[in-house]
């Protein structure tokens, strides 16, 4: 029996860890084989980064070592690759997933092996029919030639030549659940981590935006079997799964998606498990994804509805394969988002092509325009090597300039000792600019911590209902105040962004946009979730000086002054506990109703509101982690009369 071994390392957060599924499910297909199960010995699979040579050394005899790539563990692979060809050098090694390319793989591999090429065979596309056909083949004759979707070193001739076979579409979807057939019992029984595990219910996408790595699999949609699904979720419950993660490109987009969320609500009421549900909801189906989250959110399993937009520029959406829903119709969502009190959440990306610095922030505002104010998030624009931009003809036509940086891997723990990951990041492209990119994201840096995470989301509605003060002026003024204001807090943050910006454009290679602070624990931070920390420890100071920046738009000082209390009172801080305040201004009804879509004026009354936290943060790190970095999504960084966290007195 040749010994196999798999893996597919991830980052721990803390105690929580993820299943290996993408390897578990070459396994179980391989093996369900009988020729396989003959022939070959499962020795184990690999879910964590743990230090290379313990690794290594657990390993018995292997025959055949085999890797799923992503961004997360590529380096990291390609170091246990090496360190286990070093000891066993006759092991093969077998390196697949979405990280690995065949135009990548033609431009390394030349026509005498090079030292630096570490695997033995690559696997292109998705890898159960290919993986199992391998294993069978080499344990007959070792011509892999007659198996279609990988390339090879010539193992016959040992002339050193990198041979590909026929690449082909496979559809099929006839594969066995790891889960169902035995795979993690032994992982989950021999490790105290929490683990995450993964909901696989269809695969493909009918969708080709360009930025997306799903690659020749792209349009068409497979579904599993529904009794397949439900005996997974079966599983989920009896292992006690906390967090279940949805592998799907677009869940919600099929009729049968609100079965399978029925039944995992039926489980999760009947076991407690599993806790919670995340995952990538269709783009175009906003009735049933309405649907579904309202059911999710009802359990509280469901962190909030994503209505993501990636770009509102016409011309970016043409390039990229982009089609989104009307604003009109994303705004009605949102109502009804909001009356139900489900938290929503949309998202942009940076540096795509046909973008510029004005359409750029005029899309942001307009987001914001139709009630988008829940949370906001916007991502950098990063090269995944399968998709359509990440190849040269695309790169090309479009300009796309990048910088190769340190794995934007946020809300883990720094370790030097660890192998660094690389991610490749667009800074500019034929309509904008490096300078212009660094403009982008400076806005798109104060929209997220002042507005989304809601430091100044209340009086930015405010001047916007009342002054016609459009988002992005608005948010575009904050930034030159605070540019001009370095010694306050709020600019002392911004002054230390445009230090990790500049570190990052001089030096990508060492300086990612990261930040760190000790004290809200050992964690890596994007850069707005830590200004916002940061802020919070001198709120008092930064209203203060938001206060003067206020000035600029000569409205009432009284009404300002009352504005800036209720916004101060709205913010969940650590160490807070039941505390109010008297207002003679009704804001509570008056951003309740403009929230909702309603035209409503501010009325004055007198009355006091309560604060009443549900829940006790008693240090900086707790609060950090499950207020900001898990509950940002879910709109946690204030407080809601909607979560029973306000009491109004009138």
């Amino acid at each position: 029996m040749k010994n196999v071994y798999l893996f597919s390392p991830n980052y721990i957060y803390g105690n929580d860890a993820y299943l290996p599924y993408p390897v578990a499910s070459l396994a179980a297909y391989a093996w369900s084989d009988e020729s396989i199960k003959q022939n070959y010995r499962l020795g184990g699979m690999f879910f964590a980064r743990q230090k290379i040579d313990n690794t290594v050394n657990s390993l018995e005899e292997p025959y055949l070592c085999a890797f799923a790539n992503y961004i997360w563990n590529f380096e990291y692979n390609k170091a246990l690759a090496k360190a286990i060809k070093e000891k066993f050098p006759n092991c093969l090694i077998v390196f697949g997933g979405h990280q690995i390319s065949e135009n990548n793989v033609r431009n390394e591999c030349k026509e005498e092996r090079q030292a630096d090429n570490i695997a033995d065979i690559y696997i292109y596309d998705e890898g159960e029919i290919v993986f199992r056909d391998m294993l069978k083949t080499l344990s007959i004759d070792g011509d892999l030639a007659s198996v279609d979707n990988l390339s090879y070193w010539n193992l016959i001739s040992g002339r050193g030549v990198h041979l590909f076979t026929k690449r082909t579409v496979v559809y099929d979807n006839d594969f066995p659940s790891p889960y169902l057939m035995g795979l993690f019992d032994n992982i989950i029984q021999d490790n105290h981590y929490s683990f995450s595990a993964t909901l696989e219910t269809n695969r493909g996408c009918p969708y080709t935006c360009a930025y997306c790595d799903w690659g020749i699999y792209k349009g068409k949609l497979r579904n599993f079997p529904m009794e397949r699904i439900k005996a997974e979720i079966d599983w989920f419950a009896e292992h006690k799964i906390d967090l279940l993660f949805g592998a799907d490109s677009n869940f919600g987009i099929l009729e049968r998606d609100e079965e399978i969320t029925e039944y995992m609500l039926y489980k999760h009421r009947e076991t407690g498990y599993p806790r919670s549900f995340r995952t990538s909801y269709a783009k175009n189906t906003g009735e049933r994804i309405y649907r579904i989250t309202n059911l999710l959110n009802q359990e509280g399993m469901c962190k909030g509805a994503t209505l993501s937009f990636q770009s509102l520029s016409p011309e970016t959406l043409d390039i990229i394969g982009r089609k989104n829903i009307r604003l009109d119709t994303f705004k009605t969502l949102l109502d009804q988002y909001h009356q139900s009190d489900i938290p929503t959440y949309s998202e942009l990306i940076m540096g795509l092509p046909g973008e510029t610095l004005a359409s750029f922030s005029h899309g942001v505002a307009e987001l914001l325009n139709n009630g988008q104010h829940d949370s906001l998030n916007i991502y950098l624009c990063e090269l995944l090597t399968n998709s359509m931009m990440g190849q040269k003809e695309f790169m090309d036509k479009h300009n796309i300039l990048t910088r190769r940086t340190p794995l934007n891997q946020y809300h883990c723990a720094p370790d030097d000792n660890d192998v660094q990951e690389y991610s490749v990041v667009v800074v500019g492209n034929k309509s904008m600019t490096v300078d212009e990119w660094k403009e982008c994201y400076l806005f798109s840096w104060t929209v997220q911590t002042f507005h989304c995470l809601g430091l100044t989301r209340f009086v930015a509605i405010y001047l916007h209902s009342e002054y016609n003060i459009s988002y992005d002026v608005f948010y575009k003024e904050l930034l030159e105040f605070l540019g001009e204001n370095e010694t306050y807090t709020g600019g002392i943050q911004l002054k230390s962004v445009k230090e990790i910006l500049n570190r990052f454009l001089k030096n990508s290679e060492h300086n990612s946009l990261v930040a760190y602070n000790s004290l809200f624990g050992n964690i890596l931070w994007p850069t707005e979730e830590e200004s916002y920390l940061e802020i919070l420890q001198d709120i008092s100071n930064f209203y203060q000086i938001f206060k003067l920046f206020l000035k600029r738009f000569n409205f009432n000082d009284s009404l300002s002054e009352e504005l800036l209390r209720y916004s101060i009172l709205r913010i969940k801080k650590p160490f807070d506990s039941i505390h109010k305040d008297k207002f003679h201004y009704d804001f509570s009804d008056y951003f309740k109703k403009n929230l909702a879509g309603k035209i409503t004026s501010l009325n004055k009354i007198d009355h006091s509101i309560s604060i009443i936290p549900q829940t006790s943060y008693n240090d900086w790190p707790d609060f950090a982690k499950r207020v900001v970095w898990w509950g940002r999504k879910g709109g946690s960084t204030l407080y809601e009369e909607g979560r029973g966290e306000i009491r109004i007195l009138h």
